[in-house]
């Protein structure tokens, strides 16, 4: 009897040991297969392992075994802030997912048959399980398409005086230096690839620009803490001369001019849906100040700013 008990144990052991569900955490679930190269290599930064379930047209990814509830949760929290900020910790049984080498190709001559599968992009579909968390995901890599942002920075102006016809003093010495301050909105079209329409104003002591713009960007997503990007500009802007430079009893003190440039900068994120931005922006302008008197006829003339900004952004 004693003998027929310590093997019915010892089978219950070994069965629960061969089926038995450690602790992992649901990732996200994506319905673009070719992302999945891309969640691999956020998560071989941080050292874990992917594993990846096929549920319809979705892609369920998963990290793990850990050993402890401590263990998990601390893993979850890199997870959340790195990588999918809806992760959640879960179950699972190995031998329901399939795990992903870390190399394109050996998938190719490891696991042929699932990598004909997930080389078809899929179109996103809203899951018919409401029981799963699902983080839905495009090409962009999982970061939101839209965002708006505001920056601030430091502006210097370059500028030029030319008496035409003799001397004329001005009322003030002209600064090249000032603030600015704007407001943004942007779309990603790819991981690569984003827009952004922009509002900036320039204060100098005496005079102030009004800039309206947009920008094409492309963004390199290599790096794990930042994404560098370069960009072109173009709109419309306006001066306003804030004190006049000449005792007059008539003036125009507002002009207009197109303008384009090109700025370099990088995205930081530094919490969920918060991106910080540094830039360095340049402005190519046409404003000409033409001042005539009695005593002269002087020209002034405004063609360049530079920008040092920092900014922040919201994602959605």
């Amino acid at each position: 009897m004693k003998t027929i008990l310590m093997a019915f144990l010892l089978i219950i052991v070994s069965y629960t040991s061969l089926y038995a569900k450690n602790l992992y955490i649901k990732v996200m679930a994506i319905s673009y297969a070719d992302a999945l190269f891309s969640v691999q290599h956020d998560l071989d930064e941080l050292g874990y392992k992917m594993y990846v379930s096929e549920y319809e047209n979705w892609y369920r990814v998963y990290t793990g075994p850990f050993k402890s509830q401590e263990e998990a949760n601390k893993a979850l929290s890199r997870v959340r802030k790195f990588i999918s900020k809806d992760a959640f910790i879960t179950t699972l049984n190995v031998s329901q997912a399939k795990v992903i080498p870390s190399k394109p190709e050996l998938i190719i001559t490891k696991n042929t048959n699932f990598y004909a599968d997930i080389a078809k992009e899929k179109k996103n579909e809203v899951p018919t399980s409401s029981s799963e968390n699902f983080h839905t995901a495009s090409k962009n890599k999982y970061s939101k398409n839209a965002f708006v942002g505001f920056t601030a920075g430091i502006s210097k102006l370059s500028f030029k005086e030319n008496n035409i016809n003799g001397d004329v003093p001005l009322n003030f010495e002209l600064k090249d230096s000032g603030v600015n301050y704007g407001i943004e909105a942007g779309y990603g079209f790819s991981k690569n690839i984003f827009m952004t329409i922009n509002y900036q104003r320039t204060d100098l002591e005496n005079i102030a620009f009004n800039h309206a713009f947009s920008s094409l960007n492309y963004k390199w997503n290599e790096f794990k803490f930042m994404a560098p990007y370069f960009g072109v500009l173009a709109g419309y802007s306006s001066m306003t001369w804030k004190n006049s430079p000449i005792d007059a009893t008539t003036s125009t003190p507002c002009a207009s001019s197109f303008i384009s440039g090109v700025q370099v900068g990088s995205e930081i994120p530094i919490y969920y849906d918060f991106t910080m931005v540094i830039f360095y922006r340049y402005f190519m302008m046409d404003y000409t100040t033409n001042i005539k008197t009695r005593s002269g006829e002087k020209e002034i003339t405004h063609n360049g700013e530079q920008n040092l900004n920092m900014g922040i952004r919201y994602n959605f």
